[in-house]
């Protein structure tokens, strides 16, 4: 990050060209981050409290670092956006200027939400997401995600993991590798990739091991099921994809 650097000798007092200077650098750093991220996410804190409202927190909005305060109850919307809101700091108080005029100058930048109207900075609630947001799987049959974690997908840094439980309700009529989801674009691998996923199924005593193949085109294989399960064992018959891990 940009800095000032100090040398003996009497640093001047601050002049606006410092203050600006210092102000830029931590945008510039900032945008880093925004680049992997985009200019609207959630960048600490603002989780469910327990009690119907949220914790303290930070969000990145437009491109801008801003505080969250805690709520303890949240206001129900119906179609809620974050906007910025300017408080000016308690702490310091009023700076009186060169022409003898006081002024509230030490200015915090915070985010609530509101419901939406005309704020010319808002941005849908929907839009400000966690970096590591996972994205639901839709299923093929003959799996389903009854009585488990539905799978789901998230990438960061160009890494793809998927998350979650099948379970498999049917293979009367079924055997070797078995189509069972679809990743979307955007999360496939450039070749096929080969995993070891954990679980049983019911045709299968003593078996706690799948392979699982991920395709380019984004379908996801459930290899060696053998025909002839018909019937369903919600106890026994899921396979966790958690191991599911690759480069895009």
């Amino acid at each position: 990050m940009n800095k000032i650097s100090f040398f003996t000798g009497g640093h001047p007092l601050f002049y606006p060209t410092d203050i600006s200077f210092l102000q830029a650098a931590f945008r510039q750093a900032l945008e880093g981050v925004n680049s992997i991220y985009g200019s609207n996410f959630i960048l600490s804190g603002v989780l469910p409290n327990g009690a119907g409202g949220t914790t303290a927190g930070f969000i990145v909005l437009n491109g801008e670092v801003m505080l969250v305060d805690a709520v303890a109850t949240a206001s129900v919307f119906t179609t809620p956006v974050w906007v910025p809101v300017e408080v000016v700091d308690p702490s310091i108080g009023a700076v009186v200027y060169g022409n003898g005029v006081s002024r509230e100058c030490h200015i915090i930048r915070k985010a609530r939400l509101e419901e939406q109207a005309s704020q010319p900075e808002r941005v849908l609630a929907s839009a400000v997401r966690r970096p590591y947001n996972f994205n639901r799987i839709s299923m093929q049959n003959p799996f389903t995600t009854a009585n488990t974690i539905a799978p789901a997908i998230t990438s960061h840094l160009n890494r793809v993991h998927v998350s979650g439980t099948i379970f498999l309700a049917n293979t009367s009529s079924t055997s070797g590798a078995v189509w069972f989801a679809t990743i979307p674009e955007g999360f496939r691998p450039t070749e096929s990739k080969f995993f070891a996923c954990y679980g049983v199924v019911y045709n299968a005593t003593g078996r706690d091991s799948w392979r699982v193949r991920v395709d380019p085109d984004g379908k996801m294989y459930l290899l060696d099921v053998v025909t002839g399960h018909s019937t369903i064992d919600a106890n026994r018959d899921k396979v966790c994809l958690d191991t599911i891990i690759f480069s895009i």
